[in-house]
């Protein structure tokens, strides 16, 4: 249906969910009170309270990065040595004062290894969020369409509760002038009563999509009624499209980025094997003969075996973790876009099916059963039936098409892609995709 096209090449996220074909079935009405799809996702995407979080977790990893970049500080230390003692050291006079400064030299590369592995944790960070954006404005859309899935139903209901008030006022007429008995009045005005309570039920079903669109963003219901609809039937991407898709995919993308971690991490564990040397410098001052002298001093530790080796085995065996990871994700969603793809084609067979064959003899058989009722050839309720019958088509093409959008919605989501023709697109989308973000 319609589908919001994430641009954020910009900052390095080639991830799409599009919005489209839902503008281009709006309602011309100018209600104040009707909400659109674009500025529901715009009100996610603004107020939303997991991606609130985004721009604190951005700011702790910059942070995380700039320490990372640090160097060991030096360090300036003062030893006065022989102040209180007996015999020639009972007075200050056999005293020696030493100031030094030391400085702890990093070995194998540690500190560009440590901002290697923060940039590496930024960048999973920020496919983290752009799967959890794209996951939030795809729930957003998920809502709306199920907003919609209720007011098409409502319609439909609507049409049908009227078809009913009108059998029961003619059979009721009939059954005064005992044309009918009264057990066909009665079943009538059961009819409606079952179809009056489903609509009422169908109402509340309706203002609780209504209150779970509007939480996506915080905030309570201010619309009456969700524009767009399901008219328009929705291409099916060909195998060939949904495959060449999973490139991109953002669940793809952040798992390359747990590998890229994986690998600042076994990096950094190994240079955190090699030991650093420890430069110091000072001036002793000899209180007795008052007299100075420079000390020099370097400290190595004795490490006759790698110190840090479980850790880089840990860090290790978790690499061959996330490669293998990487692997399965890449089958999984190779599955996962073909299982989609023949469930479109499935439900696009079905849904012309309904809309080419059999609506258009639903459409007959009312119009030849009302036609054939004035004549006195059908009953009443046999015109209702045929009505019922038209009502059960109408609510079966809603259900499978609102299906069907979900499954493209689906589709979208997981490649983080448009995967329909650019030409289909309306007005309304391209503004979105040019959006800064």
């Amino acid at each position: 249906m319609m589908y919001y096209l994430l641009n954020i090449s910009r900052v390095h996220w080639p991830l799409q969910l599009s919005f489209m074909l839902l503008l281009s079935q709006l309602s011309l009405a100018q209600s104040t009170t009707q909400l659109d799809l674009k500025t529901a996702l715009h009100r996610s995407e603004s107020n939303n309270a997991q991606l609130l979080l985004y721009p604190y977790q951005q700011q702790q990893a910059e942070a995380l990065t700039q320490q990372a970049q640090l160097r060991p500080t030096p360090e300036l230390s003062l030893e006065v040595e022989n102040i209180v003692g007996n015999g020639d050291y009972q007075t200050f006079d056999s005293a020696e004062i030493t100031l030094s400064l030391s400085q702890n030299i990093e070995l194998g590369g540690k500190q560009h290894k440590r901002t290697a592995y923060a940039y590496a944790s930024g960048e999973l960070e920020q496919a983290e969020f752009t799967l959890s954006r794209l996951d939030i404005l795809a729930e957003t859309s998920r809502r709306y369409y199920q907003g919609l899935k209720m007011q098409a139903l409502e319609t439909v209901l609507t049409d049908q509760i009227k078809q009913q008030q009108k059998a029961l006022t003619l059979i009721s007429q009939r059954a005064q002038s005992a044309a009918v008995n009264q057990a066909a009045v009665a079943k009538i005005d059961l009819r409606l009563a079952q179809s009056q309570a489903l609509f009422d039920a169908l109402k509340l079903e309706k203002r609780l999509s209504y209150r779970r669109l509007a939480a996506m963003w915080q905030d309570n219901v201010d619309f009456d009624s969700l524009a767009g609809n399901f008219k328009l039937m929705l291409n099916v991407p060909d195998e060939e499209t949904v495959l060449a898709a999973w490139q991109n995919s953002p669940v793809f993308m952040q798992q390359q980025a747990a590998l890229r971690l994986a690998d600042a991490n076994v990096h950094l564990a190994q240079s955190q094997g090699r030991s650093n040397i420890n430069l110091g410098l000072g001036l002793r001052h000899f209180q007795a003969s008052d007299s100075q002298a420079v000390n020099l001093s370097i400290s190595v530790p004795l490490a006759f075996k790698n110190p840090n080796r479980g850790r880089i085995k840990a860090a290790q065996a978790m690499q061959r973790k996330s490669q293998l990871q990487l692997q399965q994700q890449l089958n999984l969603l190779t599955l996962q876009l073909l299982d989609l793809q023949v469930q479109m084609q499935g439900l696009q067979q079905q849904i012309q099916t309904i809309k080419i064959s059999l609506l258009p003899k639903a459409h007959r058989l009312v119009k030849e059963t009302e036609s054939g009722l004035k004549r006195g050839h059908f009953s009443v309720l046999e015109w209702l039936d045929a009505q019922t019958e038209l009502v059960a088509l109408q609510k079966e093409q809603i259900e499978k098409t609102h299906l069907m959008y979900l499954q493209l919605l689906e589709l979208e989501r997981i490649t983080g892609q448009a995967l329909l023709a650019p030409n289909r697109r309306s007005p309304s989308v391209d503004a979105m995709e040019n959006k800064d973000v």
